[in-house]
């Protein structure tokens, strides 16, 4: 997930990295890449999507309940999502499950 070429699809699924602790504080999640050493703050969206990552649902499935939580148009939540772990994925935050 690391340029266009490889953009994830609906049945993907991404897991959190082994090296990621979580902190829940309020809606946000504050997360600690420890390989890294770095912490990044997850807002109420972020959290949510992050959580549903986590608890194995596929891309399309996380997609799906997000547009029943949130009034956004289809196709620019689904641009927003994969931003988002495009992004998370190249900071290690979240990675491909291992065949």
């Amino acid at each position: 997930m690391s340029d266009s070429a490889d953009l994830p699809d609906r049945d993907e699924t991404l897991t959190h990295a082994p090296s990621v602790l979580a902190c829940q504080i309020g809606t946000d999640v504050v997360l600690l890449n420890s390989t890294s050493g770095r912490y990044y703050a997850l807002d109420e969206v972020g959290s949510r999507i992050f959580e549903l990552i986590g608890s194995g649902h596929s891309l399309g499935a996380v997609h799906d309940i997000l547009i029943d939580t949130y009034d956004a148009a289809p196709d620019v939540l689904w641009s927003d999502l994969v931003a988002f772990c495009t992004r998370m994925s190249s900071l290690g935050i979240v990675v491909r499950p291992h065949s």
